[in-house]
């Protein structure tokens, strides 16, 4: 007799899978509203599509079992009985298949010493859980994958195929080696360590992760930065004349013939130019002819354009789908894609990274993906102008992926020789200046071609009225996250009306400014306001403008067309990688809480074809967090520059006490 319930079954060792008759849909309204939740099918290219997952633990358990029964007979409106007896001959009858729900799923192994490896999949897996459980495998939460010792790489591989019904071409095997660095030494050292991997179930009920787990990252190890042997002539023979500025030139040599280097120079002097050189020389002596570019997504169409302004021939990929034309000699990948196409290691000479501070995280998901990239690729670039954002150890990681010496070093060893002191960060300072880091301000090599700019703080004082507000704001959280929002939005808030009226005041007919939000939420009423004031139209660019095109789009406005008057941004989309050379005020509604972000923001406008001085505005809203966010800037500016730069740590030392001298830091009383 047919089953009126229950169409098939299938059980890979792990998990049930059941298809159930449509019934108007009301047996999928009842799962998805019921205590015991699976996992439906969605992707209509799965063998098994509109099946529902149940764990076999559901099957298995008396409680969770009857809960289900009870649910779907309810739904269908049949009796208990009949519905259990049809889910005990389908359980009984399952066809058995390993490979059931793997579809899709790729095992990526990371080999770590003889007989030792770690597995970590794209999706989670019953059935490869299973597999690694019974192999003696332990969990490594941070590294989102199991670490298996006394194997062998075939019998592995076995075993997969057999056990958890993997085909060989979804078993990876990551070239290069490894080694395991327990997560608990990055404690109390500024790293986040990586979030617990976002899978389809919940695996606490399958696999003891809190009982069973062990704590660690996988790190490739990188080879030591050495000479490529390349001279100064090989590289000035591959640069077309009038494609660089003197020191451009001298960049691009000391990072060609180097296999590892950070660049540092200042926001606008051209960093990406001289990575372009630098990797374009190497390819053309590597027996590989592949450069890999690893940069934020806003910016890959724009890396595209400098590559074929100096090079038009050359064959140049943003990869937005999922193949590599063969004849690319150029790959652009954003950041989210890093750990896909790490096989494409293999076939590269050159990785650039750019904007290599976000990997200031060792165990931070996007760099262990550009670590794993970097371990095949015998030349690495970094680009940043700010490579420390907060404290010294965000120094470690760059040191690591290029494979600086200072990099081998465990985290903890590093802090405490190279952190804490202005004598320790010197030492750092000495240490990397010269034969990895390659550093030049705008002054020093662009004196005469940019006026510079000019950063001025605005203590503002608060009406009372303001003022009233502005403690029910800080009242008003039930925690300091809370706290902390709704006092920035208030300020940012009533920084409306002070944009207005230095945008009234200050800017000419001819100038164009750039406004800087934290809230993106607030952007738009900003742009209303300063357009509705009759000085030109404003434009906005947040985050929740996805569309590439549509960015530079509005970014082209700012640049050419004269009616519009300026552009309001948040800082994670306007301030990197963005070209605002024709504007000159720029107005930081709500300071950021990095100097590195402060100084990224002003240099969007402070950069290679400015014509006037940059006047930057900063408002401080007398008795305010504003003030204390500003000391927070300064004391950690003073980090960076004691690494970076101690020639500007001793001019800002200077400038401070003339801010003293002058009483800039005076209180300003309510009004």
């Amino acid at each position: 007799m047919a089953w009126q319930v229950l169409q098939r079954a299938v059980f890979d060792g792990a998990e049930y899978g059941l298809l159930f008759h449509y019934h108007d849909g009301q047996i999928a309204a009842a799962i998805k509203r019921g205590e015991v939740r699976p996992f439906y099918v969605h992707d209509a290219n799965h063998p098994y599509r509109r099946y529902w997952r149940f764990h076999r633990s559901i099957m298995d358990n008396a409680q969770p079992f009857e809960v289900l029964i009870s649910t779907i007979a309810r739904a269908v409106s049949m009796a208990y009985a009949s519905v259990r007896q049809e889910f005990l001959e389908a359980l009984a009858e399952a066809e058995i298949n390993p490979g059931a729900f793997g579809y899709g799923i790729t095992q990526t192994i990371y080999p770590i010493g003889e007989r030792e490896f770690v597995v970590i999949g794209s999706k989670f897996h019953a059935i490869a859980v299973k597999t690694f459980k019974e192999m003696g495998g332990r969990w490594l939460k941070e590294a989102g994958g199991w670490h298996l010792r006394d194997t062998s790489l075939p019998m592995l591989v076995t075993t997969l195929e057999r056990e958890a019904g993997y085909d060989e071409q979804n078993i990876l095997v990551h070239p290069g080696s490894f080694t395991l660095q327990d997560v608990h030494l990055l404690s109390g050292l500024g790293a986040t360590p990586i979030p617990f991997p976002t899978f389809e179930h919940d695996l606490s009920a399958c696999q003891d992760a809190e009982s069973e787990g062990d704590h660690g990252i996988v790190v490739p190890t990188i080879e030591r930065v050495a000479e490529t042997g390349l001279t100064e002539a090989d590289v000035l023979a591959c640069i077309p004349k009038g494609a660089a500025h003197d020191y451009q030139v001298t960049g691009a040599v000391f990072m060609a013939t180097r296999t590892g280097a950070l660049n540092a120079d200042d926001m606008g002097v051209g960093k990406t130019r001289q990575a372009i050189l630098a990797a374009y020389a190497v390819k053309l002596k590597h027996e590989r002819k592949l450069v890999i570019l690893v940069v934020p997504k806003s910016v890959r169409y724009k890396w595209e354009r400098e590559i074929l302004a100096i090079y038009p021939e050359e064959k140049v990929q943003v990869l937005e789908g999922v193949d590599v034309a063969p004849e690319a000699e150029w790959v652009l990948l954003n950041y989210e894609q890093a750990g896909k196409w790490q096989i494409l290691g293999e076939q590269a000479c050159a990785l650039i990274v750019d904007e290599a501070h976000k990997l200031k995280t060792e165990s931070a998901l996007r760099t262990q993906a550009v670590y794993a990239l970097a371990s095949t690729i015998p030349v690495r670039y970094l680009l940043t102008a700010t490579p420390i954002l907060n404290r010294e150890s965000e120094m470690y990681a760059l040191l690591k992926i290029t494979g600086h010496p200072l990099g081998s070093m465990e985290l903890p060893d590093f802090v405490s020789r190279f952190a804490g002191s202005r004598e320790f960060r010197a030492a750092l300072n000495e240490a990397i200046t010269g034969n990895w880091m390659i550093r030049r301000s705008k002054h020093q090599v662009l004196r005469g071609k940019v006026p510079g700019k000019e950063r001025n703080y605005r203590s503002i004082p608060m009406p009372k009225k303001m003022a009233q507000a502005y403690q029910e704001a800080l009242n008003s959280g039930t925690s300091t996250f809370g706290v902390l929002h709704s006092t920035r939005r208030f300020l940012q808030e009533a920084c409306i009306k002070e944009a207005g009226k230095y945008l009234k005041k200050e800017v000419a007919k001819d100038e164009k400014m750039v406004v800087f939000v934290n809230y993106t939420e607030d952007a738009y009423a900003h742009a209303e306001y300063l357009t509705g004031l009759g000085k030109g139209r404003f434009v906005v660019l947040t985050g929740d403008i996805l569309s590439d095109a549509k960015r530079q789009e509005l970014l082209d406005c700012v640049q050419r067309d004269d009616s519009v008057k300026g552009i309001v941004g948040s800082y994670g989309v306007l301030a990197e990688g963005v070209d605002l050379w024709r504007a000159n005020h720029v107005y930081i509604a709500s300071q950021p809480w990095t100097p590195a972000t402060l100084e990224q923001a002003e240099d969007r406008c402070n950069r290679l074809g400015q014509t006037r001085l940059v006047r930057v505005e900063i408002p401080i809203f007398a008795g305010t967090i504003d003030e204390a966010i500003r000391e927070l800037i300064s004391g950690k500016a003073e980090i960076v520059e004691d690494v970076l730069d101690p020639e500007e740590a001793e001019r800002a030392a200077i400038r401070k006490v003339t801010e003293l001298v002058k009483g800039g830091r005076k209180a300003v009383a309510v009004v």
